[in-house]
């Protein structure tokens, strides 16, 4: 039963990455948080839907009729958009679509969050806001802004409140191992045990990011649903770049060891962009939104949780 002084917030891929550290940041004083995660995820304190299937969307839209929606599932990767460009045009685009079509149905107050890309820009300019041209270099950044044109068209014709972000690098300590900054970690840390010899293997490093601490992302995301703002594409970004040699250097720098750099040429992307890096000058002044979170301290929390846990599998593997 849910309470009625609290505000109902559906969080579809509540299970994954983002969707985790939202839930821990929200305050259940003032939220009834509602969890919406795919089959395989489900557990007693969610609910089982599969957005890319209209019914279930609609079903679980009418049932909980949120003040607020933030969907945060989808295919989250250039590589894995790759694999299956079918299943990533399902779940991105149609997956969001379905979610409109339920609001402007059953819940026309509702207020939605959809989560787009850095990808979606041209990326030829040194920084990005919220006017450049947008030009997709990958099928990932595709499915990102055609999810976009569809929100606007929800919200131009059908009156539905749907806020976009356009979210550049952000990285924690829930990060996958196949992502830039949680694999240089988790190698440096392997290293600094003696796990592995003193060589880490990297994609290229002469690109030069724009990354946010995940917590300072969902920060973003809440700000943006209890402002006044009904509609709206923002920038999330930090607003500064950093080359990812540079950001190497501080990981390894955690280790106290020579380390020797390899270049792994399965792990250099095609079409790799030089500088992707966004001004949010937009989201700042709309929401007083700021990062908190230094790069440094967020590098050093990611290290120091894979040595944790590299030593607590060594452990038990002694046990």
């Amino acid at each position: 039963m849910h309470m009625q002084n609290k505000k109902k917030l559906l969080i579809f891929g509540a299970k994954g990455f983002v969707g985790s550290t939202l839930c821990d940041y929200v305050d259940r004083s003032r939220y009834d948080l509602i969890k919406a995660v795919h089959g395989k995820e489900i557990d007693s304190d969610s609910i089982s839907v599969d957005i890319s299937k209209a019914d279930e969307v609609k079903k679980t839209v009418e049932a909980v009729r949120p003040d607020y929606i933030i969907n945060l599932a989808g295919i989250h990767s250039i590589a894995d958009t790759e694999k299956d460009i079918k299943n990533a045009i399902d779940i991105n685009v149609c997956g969001s679509v379905n979610i409109m079509e339920a609001i402007k149905i059953y819940s026309p107050n509702s207020k939605l969050l959809l989560i787009g890309s850095s990808e979606e820009y041209d990326s030829k300019q040194d920084l990005l806001s919220e006017s450049d041209l947008l030009k997709p270099r990958n099928m990932y950044g595709m499915t990102k802004l055609w999810q976009e044109y569809a929100a606007e068209l929800y919200a131009r014709m059908d009156g539905v409140k749907v806020i976009c972000t356009r979210s550049f690098n952000h990285t924690g300590i829930n990060q996958k191992t196949n992502t830039v900054i949680s694999s240089f970690c988790q190698q440096a840390a392997e290293i600094a045990l003696g796990i592995k010899e003193p060589y880490l293997f990297t994609g290229n490093l002469d690109v030069e990011r724009d990354f946010l601490d995940v917590r300072d992302v969902v920060a973003a995301y809440i700000k943006l649903l209890e402002s006044d703002i009904n509609t709206g594409i923002f920038n999330v970004c930090s607003g500064r770049k950093i080359r990812l040699s540079d950001l190497l250097g501080i990981i390894v720098g955690f280790t106290g060891k020579n380390v020797e750099i390899c270049t792994d040429p399965a792990r250099v992307r095609r079409n790799d962009i030089p500088i992707i890096v966004g001004n949010n000058d937009k989201l700042k002044h709309a929401v007083s939104w700021m990062p908190n979170c230094s790069l440094e301290g967020t590098l050093k929390e990611i290290y120091e949780l894979k040595i944790k846990n590299l030593i607590q599998k060594m452990e038990n593997s002694n046990v």
